[in-house]
């Protein structure tokens, strides 16, 4: 999936929005909204935007992360210096690679 985002980190400004600061100031990308039910949970809202916040500056990182792990486990395989990666690891880590990228299961 190519990045087409906004740039990162991304931070949690005021009114629980998810904003990229630059130098003209910060430029609003999401504002996390109350639940659809009834009464506004401010602990909610804030957990929801440290969430989102987390994940979006986390995500490259750990593409990064199963992917080396993926080509290391097989590189090691293949001269004979390590085990293969017991088949469920393996799925799970390409199963999280493509939910990463935007693929379906």
């Amino acid at each position: 999936m190519a990045n087409k985002t906004t740039p990162r980190p991304w931070l949690i400004a005021k009114d629980f929005q998810v904003v990229r600061e630059d130098l003209d100031g910060d430029t609003v990308i999401a504002q996390v909204l109350q639940p659809d039910y009834a009464g506004d949970n401010l602990k909610e809202r804030s957990a929801n935007a440290a969430f989102i916040v987390a994940a979006v500056n986390s995500h490259d990182a750990l593409i990064k992360a199963v992917e080396f792990t993926l080509k290391y486990h097989a590189m090691m395989s293949e001269r004979g210096n390590g085990k293969e990666l017991p088949t469920q690891l393996e799925s799970s880590l390409r199963a999280a690679l493509k939910l990463a990228e935007g693929e379906s299961q």
